[in-house]
Protein backbone atom coordinates (compact mmCIF):
# COMPACT_ATOMS: atom_id res chain seq x y z
CA UNK A 1 0.00 0.00 0.00
CA UNK A 2 1.62 3.42 -1.34
CA UNK A 3 0.60 5.47 1.90
CA UNK A 4 2.17 3.09 4.00
CA UNK A 5 4.97 3.06 2.44
CA UNK A 6 4.63 7.12 2.49
CA UNK A 7 4.36 6.78 6.08
CA UNK A 8 6.86 4.31 6.93
CA UNK A 9 9.86 6.56 4.71
CA UNK A 10 8.75 9.78 6.84
CA UNK A 11 9.38 8.37 10.09
CA UNK A 12 11.92 6.54 9.55
CA UNK A 13 13.58 9.95 7.88
CA UNK A 14 12.50 11.51 11.54
CA UNK A 15 14.04 8.69 13.32
CA UNK A 16 17.50 9.10 11.91
CA UNK A 17 16.96 13.11 12.46
CA UNK A 18 17.20 12.17 16.17
CA UNK A 19 13.05 12.97 16.55
CA UNK A 20 12.42 11.84 20.33
CA UNK A 21 9.36 10.30 21.60
CA UNK A 22 6.70 12.43 22.69
CA UNK A 23 4.11 11.20 25.84
CA UNK A 24 1.33 13.47 26.73
CA UNK A 25 -2.37 13.78 28.32
CA UNK A 26 -4.88 13.02 26.57
CA UNK A 27 -8.36 13.18 28.27
CA UNK A 28 -8.69 10.57 30.95
CA UNK A 29 -5.03 8.98 30.47
CA UNK A 30 -2.08 9.50 28.21
CA UNK A 31 -0.40 8.70 24.58
CA UNK A 32 2.95 8.35 23.26
CA UNK A 33 3.76 8.84 19.41
CA UNK A 34 5.72 9.97 17.30
CA UNK A 35 4.19 12.49 14.48
CA UNK A 36 5.02 13.93 11.25
CA UNK A 37 2.57 16.24 9.68
CA UNK A 38 2.07 15.18 5.84
CA UNK A 39 1.47 17.70 4.02
CA UNK A 40 4.04 18.77 1.54
CA UNK A 41 5.23 18.13 -1.58
CA UNK A 42 7.47 14.71 -0.17
CA UNK A 43 4.55 13.22 1.09
CA UNK A 44 1.91 13.59 -2.18
CA UNK A 45 0.17 10.74 -1.67
CA UNK A 46 -0.94 12.02 1.71
CA UNK A 47 -1.85 15.58 -0.19
CA UNK A 48 -3.81 13.63 -2.92
CA UNK A 49 -5.80 11.95 0.42
CA UNK A 50 -6.55 14.77 1.90
CA UNK A 51 -8.15 16.22 -1.05
CA UNK A 52 -10.48 13.20 -1.40
CA UNK A 53 -11.28 12.83 1.69
CA UNK A 54 -12.32 17.20 2.04
CA UNK A 55 -14.50 15.82 -0.84
CA UNK A 56 -16.27 13.34 1.48
CA UNK A 57 -16.05 15.51 4.64
CA UNK A 58 -18.00 18.51 2.15
CA UNK A 59 -20.35 16.00 1.43
CA UNK A 60 -21.20 14.23 4.87
CA UNK A 61 -21.64 17.62 6.30
CA UNK A 62 -23.15 19.44 3.98
CA UNK A 63 -21.08 22.49 3.28
CA UNK A 64 -17.06 23.16 2.45
CA UNK A 65 -14.44 21.97 4.82
CA UNK A 66 -11.74 23.30 5.58
CA UNK A 67 -9.16 20.18 6.28
CA UNK A 68 -6.26 21.43 9.01
CA UNK A 69 -4.16 18.44 8.61
CA UNK A 70 -2.93 15.49 7.35
CA UNK A 71 -0.35 13.40 9.53
CA UNK A 72 1.66 10.17 10.22
CA UNK A 73 1.73 8.73 13.43
CA UNK A 74 3.40 6.11 15.19
CA UNK A 75 1.53 5.32 18.51
CA UNK A 76 3.10 3.27 21.27
CA UNK A 77 0.25 1.44 24.19
CA UNK A 78 -2.71 2.47 24.82
CA UNK A 79 -4.25 6.45 24.15
CA UNK A 80 -6.80 7.59 26.58
CA UNK A 81 -9.83 7.86 26.15
CA UNK A 82 -10.81 11.96 24.63
CA UNK A 83 -12.51 13.79 22.00
CA UNK A 84 -10.50 15.14 19.28
CA UNK A 85 -12.79 18.15 19.00
CA UNK A 86 -13.92 20.59 21.69
CA UNK A 87 -15.12 22.99 19.33
CA UNK A 88 -18.91 23.10 18.62
CA UNK A 89 -18.28 23.42 14.72
CA UNK A 90 -19.23 19.84 13.38
CA UNK A 91 -16.09 18.17 12.06
CA UNK A 92 -14.97 14.47 10.91
CA UNK A 93 -12.05 12.89 11.21
CA UNK A 94 -10.70 9.96 9.01
CA UNK A 95 -8.23 7.33 10.02
CA UNK A 96 -6.68 3.95 7.86
CA UNK A 97 -4.23 1.89 9.80
CA UNK A 98 -1.47 0.88 8.47
CA UNK A 99 -1.07 -2.50 9.69
CA UNK A 100 -3.67 -4.95 10.66
CA UNK A 101 -5.36 -3.47 14.60
CA UNK A 102 -7.90 -5.60 16.34
CA UNK A 103 -9.54 -5.59 20.07
CA UNK A 104 -6.21 -6.80 21.44
CA UNK A 105 -3.44 -4.78 19.94
CA UNK A 106 -4.23 -1.02 19.94
CA UNK A 107 -7.59 -1.10 17.49
CA UNK A 108 -9.62 2.32 17.73
CA UNK A 109 -12.31 1.76 20.53
CA UNK A 110 -15.16 3.84 20.54
CA UNK A 111 -18.39 5.06 22.74
CA UNK A 112 -21.13 4.67 20.25
CA UNK A 113 -23.45 8.13 20.32
CA UNK A 114 -21.34 10.02 22.75
CA UNK A 115 -20.56 12.18 19.66
CA UNK A 116 -24.51 13.29 20.16
CA UNK A 117 -23.94 13.64 23.65
CA UNK A 118 -21.14 16.04 24.30
CA UNK A 119 -22.62 16.64 28.01
CA UNK A 120 -21.00 13.53 28.91
CA UNK A 121 -17.18 13.17 31.02
CA UNK A 122 -14.65 11.44 29.31
CA UNK A 123 -14.55 7.36 31.20
CA UNK A 124 -12.06 6.56 33.53
CA UNK A 125 -9.57 3.66 32.45
CA UNK A 126 -11.62 0.18 32.85
CA UNK A 127 -14.70 1.55 32.83
CA UNK A 128 -15.30 1.33 29.02
CA UNK A 129 -17.90 -1.55 29.50
CA UNK A 130 -19.97 -0.16 26.21
CA UNK A 131 -17.22 0.51 24.45
CA UNK A 132 -16.29 -1.07 20.59
CA UNK A 133 -13.07 -1.84 18.88
CA UNK A 134 -13.40 -0.88 14.97
CA UNK A 135 -11.14 -4.34 13.79
CA UNK A 136 -9.83 -3.40 10.51
CA UNK A 137 -6.86 -4.33 8.03
CA UNK A 138 -4.52 -2.37 6.14
CA UNK A 139 -6.30 0.12 3.51
CA UNK A 140 -9.66 0.34 5.78
CA UNK A 141 -10.43 4.03 6.38
CA UNK A 142 -12.76 5.00 9.56
CA UNK A 143 -14.65 8.46 9.47
CA UNK A 144 -15.95 9.86 12.54
CA UNK A 145 -17.38 12.55 14.00
CA UNK A 146 -14.60 14.53 16.17
CA UNK A 147 -16.65 14.80 19.47
CA UNK A 148 -17.15 11.07 19.68
CA UNK A 149 -15.19 9.52 22.43
CA UNK A 150 -12.25 7.40 21.74
CA UNK A 151 -9.61 5.51 22.99
CA UNK A 152 -7.25 2.69 22.33
CA UNK A 153 -6.65 0.26 24.84
CA UNK A 154 -4.77 -3.25 24.78
CA UNK A 155 -2.55 -2.24 22.23
CA UNK A 156 1.23 -2.02 21.36
CA UNK A 157 2.77 -0.22 18.08
CA UNK A 158 0.10 1.01 16.01
CA UNK A 159 0.54 3.29 12.78
CA UNK A 160 -2.29 5.58 11.49
CA UNK A 161 -2.47 7.77 8.89
CA UNK A 162 -4.61 10.51 9.72
CA UNK A 163 -7.04 13.80 8.04
CA UNK A 164 -8.79 16.15 9.91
Amino acid sequence: MAISREVAAVLLETARAGYVLRTLAQGAGTVTFQYVPMMCDRTPISLSLLDRFATLASDLLGRSVLPRRAKGAKYYGDTGWHRDSGHEIASVGVVTYLDRVDSTNGALWVLAGSHAHREVPLPSIGSDGTAEALDTEPGDVIVFDEHLIHGSHGGGERRPAAIR
